[in-house]
């Protein structure tokens, strides 16, 4: 029992719950657009079959010309590295050369040069007034085999004729014979003594042939060799005409000096 200001306590007898009562009626509905509170993040989905490639795609347009670029520095100046090289002889090359020995004997070779055959030294050939050298230093100057007259005349009538008595033959003479012939020969066993022997050499050096003016003897350049030396050669005279040598062939450089140099055989024999 409660008093105003007082109270009291008085124990009773405990009583027992009471049933449960009847349902509520439905309340009024709440207010609407009213967001919640965001829910929990989702755990992460399983991951996904790979997908199918793509085609290539198609080739695009050419792209426009790009402005042109600057000009560069100038660069320093290049030096030169070209070395000069000592002249040699060019081993690719062949090289085809006469020597005669002014003797009965039969030249040898230079050295590096191989024989391609031997003969006698024809210096040329005349008929009438036409007069026909040969170059001492070719192949041309050394027949295989001697002939008073190895040639024929032949006119434009189509006749040709052999040993006609304007035709003339020149052969280098001999330089150790010190009988000099002064009478005609017609005996073959006479004149070959008095024919030079020549050699044709093959090689793979160019030669360089160079005169002195005065008596000493000339000297090779830097990078060449000796192959023979002599006198040199010019010029001699027969049927009114000159049978000359180039002074940068071989023929123009003889063994030894001479007077006369040529021998002259007449087409009659």
């Amino acid at each position: 029992r409660l008093d105003a200001g007082r109270f009291q306590l008085s124990s009773g007898i405990n009583a027992e719950y009471g049933g449960r009562g009847r349902k509520g009626a439905r309340g009024d509905k709440g207010p609407t657009n009213v967001a919640g509170s965001p829910g929990r993040t989702g755990r992460p989905g399983p991951q996904g079959d790979t997908g199918v490639r793509a085609p290539n795609g198609e080739q695009g347009q050419q792209g426009a010309t790009g402005d042109r670029g600057k000009s560069g520095a100038t660069g320093e100046s290049g030096g030169c590295d070209c070395v000069l090289e000592e002249p040699r002889g060019c081993n690719c090359d062949t090289h085809v050369y006469a020597v005669h020995s002014q003797t009965s004997r039969l030249p040898s070779c230079p050295d590096g040069f191989k024989t391609l055959w031997q003969g006698y030294s024809l210096l040329g050939y005349a008929s009438g007034e036409i007069t026909s050298s040969q170059d001492l230093g070719r192949a041309g100057s050394c027949v295989e085999s001697f002939d008073v007259m190895s040639m024929m005349s032949c006119d434009g009538t189509g006749v040709c004729r052999h040993g006609v008595g304007s035709d003339k033959s020149f052969w280098l003479m001999n330089s150790d014979k010190e009988d000099v012939p002064l009478k005609p020969m017609s005996n073959m066993d006479q004149i070959l003594p008095y024919i030079s022997r020549c050699s044709v050499c093959m090689g793979t050096n160019k030669a360089v042939v160079k005169h002195a003016v005065g008596r000493e003897q000339p000297r090779c350049d830097n990078g060449f060799k000796q192959m023979l030396t002599g006198y040199t050669y010019l010029m001699a005279m027969a049927q009114k005409a000159g049978l000359g040598q180039n002074l940068n062939s071989m023929g123009s450089c003889l063994r030894s000096p001479q007077s006369p140099v040529l021998l002259e055989c007449l087409g009659r024999g």
